[in-house]
């Protein structure tokens, strides 16, 4: 709910690597778990401006080592956020497959 572009994103993602028979973790490639994590991170940490915030940091009295876990809302609306991203669907694609193409 945080970016319109993060679900169409993940989905694309896994359709290409379904596609691209890289996303069956029975046949130890990529599970889908693996690739939606991987789309978080890039949202989050390679975009530049990021697409998703990293909520530890953007709302440490919310999410913290401290907090139980049990307690935690995660429904309620805690979370202000705004992207200043302006990359299309196709951009943010693009980038992602050609981040983890060159990955150490």
């Amino acid at each position: 709910e945080l970016d319109w572009r993060a679900t169409p994103l993940v989905l694309i993602i896994k359709k290409w690597a379904k596609h691209h028979e890289i996303n069956d973790a029975a046949r130890q490639t990529i599970s889908s778990y693996n690739l939606t994590l991987m789309a978080i991170y890039y949202m989050q940490a390679v975009c530049q401006p990021p697409v998703l915030p990293v909520l530890h940091r953007t709302n440490p009295e919310i999410f913290n080592v401290q907090k139980d876990i049990t307690k935690l809302n995660l429904l309620s609306s805690c979370v202000n956020w705004s992207s200043n991203n302006t990359q299309s669907l196709g951009d943010l694609f693009i980038g992602f497959r050609d981040y983890y193409s060159k990955f150490p």
